[in-house]
């Protein structure tokens, strides 16, 4: 109905060897459902893994297939999705194909079959079996890739038919989350507010502290310090003198002590 919202949804998908699943996860008030069926097949949800080549060279898909190919069998295909690597290519009418490119094939019928009654998916998840090696994988990666189907991602699963679609829908939702997740780490880091280069956070200030430095002594000039050096000198030589004449005349320098000189005395020691 024009003017309808549709709610997002996501996208599994597995080809198996009798026939092809589909599973919608979809997303209701930023909650995403349990992956439910795609219906696929005219009857049932499910449709045959199984392509037709026509008169005309178009390839027919699915339920059409089947039934095409019930007349004439040499020109139905199945399980090409099970030969994928294998370098043989499969013949149908002296017309080649790889194995790849007709699960191509299969991947853009089943999103213009589901995108008839719904919006393009937010994701496609396809599945791959589980003992596929990184040779297979590869060669299924770039068959999407020149088919213009670069969003659809690949999953390696054990489990088949429904439950496997249903296990690539829950990949997809997944893979959506986890996105989200991460754009809103991004967000809050980048709302965090920047602090200026001079701030310290919650350091406390360094609390004040008066010093006084230990004064150096002035030097002192060559004249300074040769006058000192005099006067050293000279009171060594005093020192020296009174320690010789104590030693000569102990009684007599005791005496003078006492008593001062009325006159001069001629003596050898000159003076008093």
């Amino acid at each position: 109905m024009p003017g309808t919202q549709v709610s997002p949804y996501v996208l599994g998908i597995d080809i198996g060897p009798g026939s092809t699943h589909a599973a919608i996860s979809t997303l209701r008030e930023d909650t995403w459902s349990p992956p439910e069926p795609a219906r696929l097949g005219e009857q049932t949800p499910a449709t045959f893994s199984a392509l037709f080549l026509d008169d005309e060279g178009y390839l027919l898909t699915g339920d059409q297939a089947g039934l095409a190919g019930v007349d004439r069998p040499e020109r139905l295909i199945t399980g090409f999705h099970q030969r994928i690597g294998d370098d043989v290519p499969i013949v149908v009418a002296r017309q080649r194909f790889s194995a790849e490119s007709l699960s191509v094939v299969t991947v853009e019928w089943v999103l213009e079959r589901v995108g008839g009654t719904e919006p393009t998916p937010e994701r496609v998840v396809l599945t791959c079996p589980a003992d596929w090696g990184e040779y297979r994988r590869q060669r299924l990666r770039v068959a999407l890739d020149e088919a213009g189907l670069a969003e659809v991602d690949l999953v390696s699963v054990r489990s088949t038919g429904a439950d496997a679609a249903a296990e690539a829908a829950g990949v997809a939702v997944r893979q959506l989350t986890d996105a989200a997740e991460l754009d809103a780490s991004k967000a809050e880091t980048a709302l965090l507010p920047k602090l200026p280069a001079t701030t310290t956070g919650d350091r406390p200030a360094r609390p004040p502290v008066s010093i006084s430095p230990f004064r150096a002594p002035e030097p002192k000039s060559p004249a300074k310090k040769r006058a000192g050096f005099r006067s050293k000198l000279s009171a060594a030589v005093v020192s020296v003198s009174m320690l010789a004449l104590l030693l000569a005349f102990p009684g007599d320098l005791q005496t003078a002590s006492a008593v001062s000189c009325p006159q001069p005395v001629t003596r050898d020691v000159g003076g008093c």
